[in-house]
């Protein structure tokens, strides 16, 4: 925090945010960091409000005595969140795929033993009222009598859920398998390049720690492939504009090492 805050003063929000609390505590005014989430996009399929990591934030908290704690948010405004893509096909599809993520998790992960004995509840009136119906409505024809009713509809709709939920069920295990590691690709990649070469990187080493301490033991090449593999993964987990050449520099990363 202390290079930072007399460098250059350039990085992510938790450098902004550390910083001012140093610098407020420095001064005798009781300060606190605080980590949640900014931004977020309305998911307008699910109705609801939807937070990604790459919306997580940190700010900080000033205590007054009168005011108590405020907040107050260092980091410049062109780097709390993360930038607006525009609506398309693909980002139609997220929010659906976000949507039955919600659904699933509610309706069938979260369906609980309080809900379920709601619904067997809600069953049972409706076939008691079913059976306490008057016995003349039964020999007047109905259009609406050759419909499922009761509980043949409630059988029905469980079994369509149930359906639903296998194919919910297999696109989340899908994606569950493309999230597993929460880096970008090529950052993962490389570390595992890297690691057959006995370049293992620390959980609490940071990303231009490593990149320092692994282009010391690398060609030149390799390293300086390395730190702009480096660069992509920060820009595109804290940062809100990605970087293009990564994979041409994951592959001249690989061509380095094989040469060695």
């Amino acid at each position: 925090v202390e290079r930072f805050a007399l460098g250059e003063m350039a990085g992510h929000c938790e450098y902004f945010a550390s910083a001012m609390v140093l610098l407020a505590r420095a001064s005798d005014l009781p300060a606190r960091l605080v980590n949640g989430f900014a931004g977020g996009r309305d998911n307008t399929i699910g109705g609801f409000r939807e937070l990604r990591r790459s919306d997580a934030h940190a700010w900080v908290e000033v205590h007054y005595e009168r005011a108590g704690w405020v907040r107050y948010d260092p980091t410049p405004a062109d780097l709390r969140a993360r930038a607006e893509s525009p609506y398309s096909l693909a980002a139609r599809m997220q929010e659906l795929g976000s949507a039955l993520e919600l659904w699933w998790f509610q309706r069938v992960v979260g369906f609980d033993r309080a809900d379920q004995v709601g619904a067997l509840k809600n069953a049972w009136l409706a076939w008691r009222a079913r059976g306490n119906q008057p016995t003349h409505q039964a020999t007047v024809p109905s259009v609406r009598r050759r419909g499922l009713d009761g509980p043949w509809r409630e059988a029905v709709l469980l079994g369509g859920c149930a359906l639903g939920g296998v194919a919910v069920g297999s696109f989340l295990v899908y994606r569950v398998r493309r999230r597993r590691d929460p880096r970008p690709v090529t950052y993962a990649a490389a570390l595992r390049l890297l690691a057959r070469h006995g370049l293992v990187r620390a959980p609490a080493t940071t990303a231009r720690t490593f990149s320092r301490n692994a282009g010391r033991r690398l060609p030149p090449r390799a390293a300086a492939a390395f730190e702009a593999v480096t660069e992509h993964y920060l820009a595109e987990r804290f940062g809100a504009a990605g970087y293009p050449a990564g994979e041409a520099k994951l592959r001249e990363l690989r061509a380095a090492l094989r040469s060695g």
